[in-house]
């Protein structure tokens, strides 16, 4: 007849015994046994009493002796299934995750609430004396074989049901195989893949178990990386960060280079898109790694699905119009699900927006790029402490943009033009108002330490070879907070403040070849170069060139420059207007206003599916134009062409007209130079 502890064996089995790659994690708490035993009232409860109808409860140091027995006879027999073991497996590793923090108290909580769980109906005598029998009579030592045991068998399969996590401890030999199982839950392994992923190491080749810690340290700074109680107790605790660093290099050497969601289906990281130009927003579902070229997901309370479509080139799925709006987004987040992927926006109050060269407009990105423009939308409840920030920490030149009478994002408010380049106000500014980097208004984090920027060449050959003068800037492992940390550049040591900025090395390297770079032992290195080693020209340039006396030449042995002969009449100068005006002219020197009809949108964009919006065109403009005008409304905008800083002027006035007058006599140039000042506000 089979039994309660017969089921709980094949319910566990199934559950985390079942064909899988990766490593094998048996994490069991409340919910999970819930979740195994939906019919069950209390499903923590029927697995304890399981367990005890099996056990020799007044044997004392024997109490498991009968499930011993039954152990020793799997043991000696084919092995063909998982040892008998599961439900006490389950039990210990449900103690610990009921465990009280304090690593004084440890091992006497740990064995009071193994007692608890095992004396489901005693009083607290028979518990106490369940507890005794536990720890001071050994009985727990038999546990401990079940576990070895239990280890074996996994690594006997060849990787078929995963690769054990179970460790032992040096210090806590007994109670640390079931902590090690207690420390990590499915959120954690989810959110772990995000980390991973952040951490950007190569799929299948992950640094050291003291790196992978280190950075999971920083990355763990920011609130929304925050991950389970027990796991960040397990970060912070000497004995307890052993074995987690066993459990968290195995999921990283398993990490197929997907992040995952809870359903555990790949996860597509939706991003808003904006335009200020055209006065639209967009979701954005970016193509993950591998990604399927078609894709259906679900709408929350709708019967149609949203069906994507992959475009080559473009790193965005197409999809029709739907329903889908960004405010709603924006406040509540979104979630769509798939058969196989699930597409997730998370909420804030803050969100930064980035150039988006695929889109041409902007896009929603994690926190603060240092020395970059952002947009940023910034919600009604935030508005006044983010704008004392910008006053304190951002560049000068910040705007609130007016709304128009359809917002953009309702409730929210946009700033442009946001830029900042002081690390030292940034830190200072945010130190006064923590609150904001709850709500991620922070640089974005970096795990660890890694090259940006700088001027690379032959980068189809290598990924680490630069211009010398060009030199990659080195941004260090920074969290929410600043921080010491020891870099080694060629040999020259300094302590220097990680604070999200980046460091300009270029700074430092005063010859060409090989520098290596240490950061708290992280290694990195790169080569400068004085020239790109590649000799071939780069693709799509012509073969006509000149000697170094001059000659117009096509051998490429001959060849000291390469470029083209241009036509006569050939434009001095190419613009670019934005699309969408209600009028366009170019203003000439001598007082002429060549009006410009906006070019139809390529075709080939006109028959995708998709909306991919580029809010400007090219113009190419002779010798004599002066300024490009562009009227929207009673607004225009001017952009000056030529010179080595050209200016950009908004005005109400009638440019045209204007424009006219000031190429006609010395008081209408004056009254120009004067208006331009207004609309400059000089």
């Amino acid at each position: 007849m089979t039994t309660g502890y017969d089921k709980w064996q094949s319910r566990l089995a199934d559950e985390f015994l079942k064909p899988h790659d990766g490593p094998t994690v048996f994490f069991v708490d409340d919910s999970v046994l819930a979740n195994l035993a939906p019919e069950a009232s209390q499903a923590s409860h029927d697995l304890a009493l399981s367990v005890t109808a099996r056990l020799h409860t007044a044997g004392g140091k024997s109490m498991f002796a009968p499930i011993t027995a039954e152990y020793k006879r799997w043991e000696q027999g084919t092995r063909s299934q998982a040892p008998p073991v599961l439900p006490v497996i389950s039990i210990s590793v449900l103690a610990a995750t009921r465990m009280r923090s304090g690593a004084n108290t440890r091992s006497t909580n740990y064995y009071l609430r193994l007692a608890e769980i095992l004396s489901p109906e005693g009083d607290s005598r028979e518990i106490e004396k369940t507890r005794r029998s536990l720890r001071e009579s050994g009985a727990f030592l038999d546990v401990v074989d079940m576990w070895r045991g239990l280890h074996h068998w996994i690594e006997s399969q060849g990787g078929a049901i995963g690769f054990s996590t179970i460790r032992e401890h040096p210090r806590l030999q007994r109670i640390g195989y079931p902590l090690s199982q207690a420390l990590i839950r499915q959120s954690d392994r989810v959110k772990l893949t995000r980390f991973f992923h952040d951490f950007d190491f190569p799929v299948g080749n992950p640094p050291g178990p003291e790196a992978l810690l280190g950075a999971l340290h920083i990355w763990t700074t920011a609130e929304r990386n925050r991950l389970s109680e027990a796991f960040m107790n397990g970060l912070d605790d000497p004995d307890l960060r052993a074995l987690l660093t066993h459990v968290v290099e195995a999921h990283a050497q398993a990490w197929d280079g997907q992040v995952l969601t809870a359903e555990g289906h790949p996860r597509i990281a939706i991003r808003i898109g904006l335009d200020l130009e055209t006065w639209a927003t967009n979701l954005l579902f970016p193509v993950p790694p591998g990604g399927p070229a078609q894709l259906t997901l679900t709408i929350p309370d709708q019967t149609e699905p949203l069906e994507l479509t992959a475009l080559d080139g473009y790193n965005y799925y197409a999809y029709e119009d739907t329903s889908l709006r960004v405010p709603h987004a924006a406040v509540n987040g979104l979630k769509l699900v798939g058969a196989t992927f699930t597409a997730e926006y998370a909420p804030s109050p803050v969100i930064f927006f980035r150039p988006d060269p695929q889109t041409g407009t902007w896009s929603s990105a994690d926190g603060i790029a240092p020395f970059e423009e952002h947009i940023v939308a910034v919600h009604s409840g935030e508005k006044d402490r983010f704008e004392e920030f910008l006053n304190e920490a951002a560049n000068i030149g910040w705007r609130r943009v007016r709304q128009r009478k359809a917002a953009l994002i309702e409730n929210y408010a946009l700033y442009q033009d946001v830029r900042f380049d002081d690390g030292d106000k940034l830190a200072k500014a945010l130190a006064r108002m923590p609150s904001l980097r709850r709500v991620g208004v922070a640089p974005v984090i970096a795990p660890r330490a890694r090259l940006t920027r700088g001027l690379p060449l032959a980068s189809n050959l290598s990924t680490n070879h630069y211009m010398r003068g060009g030199e990659p800037d080195l941004l260090l492992p920074s969290g929410t907070q600043p921080h010491r940390v020891t870099v080694t550049f060629d040999g020259v040591g300094q302590v220097l403040c990680a604070n999200g900025f980046p460091l300009e090395l270029r700074r430092f390297a005063s010859r060409s070849g090989l520098h290596r770079i240490t950061v708290d032992g992280q290694e990195l290195s790169f080569t400068t170069l004085e020239e790109d080693p590649n000799p071939e020209p780069p693709v799509g340039m012509g073969r006509l060139g000149w000697t170094d006396k001059l000659q117009i030449c096509e051998d490429r042995e001959q060849i000291a420059l390469v470029g083209a002969r241009a036509r006569e009449g050939r434009a001095e100068a190419t613009v670019l207007g934005r699309r969408g005006r209600d009028e366009s002219y170019i203003l000439h020197e001598d007082g002429a206003a060549q009006k410009i009809a906006e070019p139809q949108v390529p075709k080939f964009i006109q028959t995708l599916t998709t909306k991919i919006h580029s809010p400007y065109f090219e113009l190419e403009v002779s010798e004599s134009a002066r300024y490009l005008a562009q009227r929207r409304g009673q607004r225009w905008r001017l952009i000056e062409i030529g010179g080595d800083e050209p200016g950009e002027y908004e005005s109400a006035f009638d440019v045209p007209g204007a424009w006219k007058r000031a190429c006609a006599s010395e008081n209408g140039y004056r009254l120009w130079r004067y208006q331009l000042q207004i609309a400059t506000g000089d």
